[in-house]
């Protein structure tokens, strides 16, 4: 562990203890990450990994805020532009099912502002020079549910996910390959489909994973009041918002 990430998690420990009396409401997350054997924290720029979303969209700009907070903890730097990027970082996000997700590498063209055309590409990818299988998805029981936040949908259910893909933007620049780094997909099932409300909550919970090989699928609960979404909360979102 890096001073930086120590350091963080020195004061989100701190924090626990002085949120904990205000903390009524948690929900549960599953994680799932992959880590090439060359990952390691570097320049970055953020990209949307959803099908048909530009960098100016209003929610992309938010939830990249929180993103850019959790990869700023681990180490990594923002880039001033693509050409200073050795990652490129795509985020995607929504309510339904991860693995029906229409995502689409959309790169920024080298020595211009606007972005290359959009090219699509299901879950499986490569890690430095291996290629690997698409992730597994994540899975719920109703143990899940317990906890979650009530909604006016009654005992419906719905799921909330982000997925996140980075991929070497040097490689890409250099021979217009996509060869994926690391890749952490992060779900949440329960009773709103507020992704708003929900999409910090999610990533304070898996925060410490982005960039790792988590081995296996991990469960965690989160604490909605706690100290880690409040400290992922504190980045400033679009002015509009």
């Amino acid at each position: 562990m890096g001073w930086r990430e120590a350091a963080c998690v020195a004061v989100i420990g701190c924090a626990v203890g002085c949120q904990a009396a205000y903390s009524t409401k948690a929900c549960n997350i599953a994680v799932n990450s992959f880590a090439g054997p060359y990952a390691e924290a570097t320049t970055y720029i953020v990209l949307p990994l959803n099908q048909g979303v530009t960098p100016a969209d209003a929610e992309f700009q938010e939830y990249s805020g929180y993103l850019r907070k959790a990869l700023e903890a681990h180490g990594y730097r923002s880039a001033s532009s693509f050409e200073d990027a050795e990652l490129a970082v795509f985020l995607g996000y929504g309510i339904g099912r991860p693995e029906e997700h229409l995502s689409s590498y959309v790169m920024p063209t080298v020595g211009r502002s606007e972005l290359a055309p959009p090219e699509t590409r299901s879950q499986g990818g490569a890690y430095g020079a291996r290629h690997t299988a698409a992730s597994r998805t994540p899975r719920f029981s109703e143990f899940d549910l317990v906890g979650d936040p009530e909604s006016p949908n009654g005992d419906a259910t719905f799921t909330r996910y982000a997925i996140i893909h980075a991929v070497d933007a040097e490689e890409y620049r250099a021979e217009r390959r996509f060869t994926r780094v690391w890749s952490t997909k992060i779900v949440s099932v329960g009773h709103t489909d507020d992704l708003h409300a929900m999409f910090p909550v999610i990533l304070a919970g898996a925060w410490d994973l982005l960039g790792v090989n988590s081995q296996r699928i991990v469960h965690r609960q989160v604490d909605l009041n706690g100290a880690r979404v409040h400290w992922i909360k504190s980045v400033s979102v679009p002015a509009n918002r």
